[in-house]
């Protein structure tokens, strides 16, 4: 397994925890903050980590970090669609739905005119997996563009101006044999 594929998949799981945490927080607009901040973080640590194993001078640490960041970030998309499915089907939300429908007797179907019927455990789970699904993509995308950042500081771009690629010791002759030193060129 890769470098990238690896913390790909160990940041992404540091992201659920981050994301699911930062969603119980009881204050409003921290929570908010810290779920989602968390994601730019998280996404910068897995694109620097999977910059960081590739092979230095490659100039390939954006891509590598935007891939681990997209590996993260589909991690956190399923697993926030399955937990807003598993939550949405609680008993007291599907109860919630039903006393909804029930109150309001004149929501009717467009297409027929009938009174709308609704089964509140479909309902509930649309919903769930609809604002899973939501908000695990812009995880998803916070991740990716956290994982691109990552890589440019984990390894960047490439110095087009220094082609010298091994160290120079001052002597301009091979000790072995008393020729001049050749150095190997950047692919």
């Amino acid at each position: 397994m890769s470098g990238t594929v690896r913390a790909g998949i160990v940041f992404g799981m540091g992201a659920v925890l981050a994301f699911t945490a930062g969603l119980f927080v009881p204050l409003p607009f921290i929570n908010v903050l810290l779920a989602f901040g968390s994601m730019l973080i998280l996404g910068w640590g897995a694109g620097y980590t999977a910059a960081k194993t590739a092979d230095p001078g490659t100039g390939s640490g954006i891509g590598r970090g935007a891939l681990a960041g997209l590996i993260a970030g589909g991690i956190v998309l399923v697993v926030a669609t399955v937990v807003f499915v598993l939550l949405a089907n609680t008993a007291a939300v599907r109860d919630a739905v039903a006393d909804i429908l029930q109150q309001n007797p004149n929501i009717v179907d467009t297409n027929t005119g009938e009174p709308a019927s609704v089964d509140p455990v479909v309902a509930t789970l649309i919903g769930g997996a609809g604002g899973g699904f939501c908000l695990g993509f812009i995880n998803l995308v916070l991740l990716f563009i956290g994982g691109a950042i990552g890589g440019f500081f984990g390894n960047g771009v490439v110095s087009r101006g220094n082609t010298n690629t091994g160290a120079y010791d001052g002597n301009p002759r091979d000790p072995a044999d008393g020729t001049a030193r050749v150095y190997e060129q950047p692919k």
